[in-house]
C-alpha cells in the first residue's frame, strides 16, 4: 500500500514551471517524510513539454534530498528533468511499475535477508548446543572423577582415623592401668596395712615432728581403727 500527497502543478503552459519550483519548496516545508517524488505527464506535443527542459525545474530536482522519478511524455521524449532525476520512466505507467517492482524486490531482499538470518542462526544454535554438549560431558567426566577421588579420599582418612583412634585408646588405657598402680600404690589405706599410720592434729595431717602441738590431742589412725592421745 502507498500513502500519496498531490501536490497541483501544471505541466505546460506559461506558468507551469513556477508551480513545480512552489511544489518541491511545499514538500520541502512539510512535517510529512516522503520516500520519493514523482513528475507524471501523459503524452503531448513536444513543445508541450518544454517547461520540463527549464534550468529552474532541473535545479530543484538537483537540490532535492528526496529521490525524485519522471514519467513524461512518450517513449521517445526526454527532458533535461528527466537527465537530472533519480531515476527517469518513459511514462506514468513505467513510473508505477517501476516503484512495484523496486518493493517486489526490497520485500524479497528482505525474505532472503530474512532466511539467511535464520539459517546462521540456525547454525549457531547447532554449534554453540554442540559446545554445551561436549563442555556437559566434560563437566560430568570431570565431576566422576573428582567424586571418586573424594571417595577414596575420605575412605583412606577414614580408615587412618579408625586406625589412629584404636591406637589412641590402647595408649589411653595403658596410660590409665599405670595411673591405676600409682593412685594404689599411694593409697593410704594400702600403707597403713603395710604397718603405716596417720597421725592428724586439729583434723589436719602431720608429716614432721615440729608440726605437732601440745596443747592439742593427737589422733593416730591405724588400718583397722585409730587412738587419740596427748602430749606430755
Amino acid at each position: 500500500s502507498f500513502n500519496l500527497t498531490f501536490f497541483q502543478a501544471g505541466m505546460q503552459g506559461e506558468f507551469g514551471v513556477n508551480e513545480v519550483v512552489s511544489a518541491f519548496q511545499e514538500i520541502n516545508k512539510s512535517s510529512i517524510k516522503f520516500d520519493l517524488i514523482v513528475i507524471v505527464r501523459g503524452g503531448g506535443a513536444k513543445m508541450d513539454l518544454v517547461n520540463f527542459d527549464h534550468y529552474d525545474i532541473s535545479k530543484q530536482i538537483s537540490l532535492s534530498s528526496i529521490p525524485v522519478l519522471t514519467g513524461i511524455g512518450h517513449f521517445i521524449d526526454e527532458s533535461i528533468a528527466d537527465m537530472n532525476a533519480f531515476k527517469s520512466l518513459k511514462t506514468p505507467t513505467g513510473v508505477a511499475s517501476f516503484i512495484l517492482q523496486w518493493n517486489n524486490d526490497f520485500d524479497r531482499k528482505l525474505d532472503n535477508n530474512l532466511e539467511r538470518i535464520s539459517i546462521s542462526f540456525q547454525k549457531i544454535l547447532y554449534s554453540e548446543k554442540h559446545i554445551l554438549e561436549s563442555l556437559l560431558a566434560k563437566l560430568t567426566l570431570h565431576s566422576k572423577v573428582i567424586t571418586s577421588n573424594a571417595e577414596k579420599s575420605i575412605e583412606a582418612i577414614n580408615t587412618l582415623l579408625n586406625k589412629n583412634y584404636a591406637s589412641r585408646i590402647s595408649e589411653a588405657f595403658i596410660e590409665l592401668l599405670e595411673l591405676e598402680k600409682v593412685i594404689y600404690a599411694n593409697d593410704p589405706k594400702v600403707a597403713m596395712q603395710n604397718g603405716f599410720v596417720l597421725i592428724q592434729q586439729s583434723n589436719k595431717r602431720v608429716k614432721r615432728k615440729n608440726e605437732l602441738e601440745q596443747k592439742y590431742e593427737i589422733e593416730t589412725i591405724f588400718s583397722d581403727g585409730r587412738i587419740l592421745s596427748t602430749i606430755k
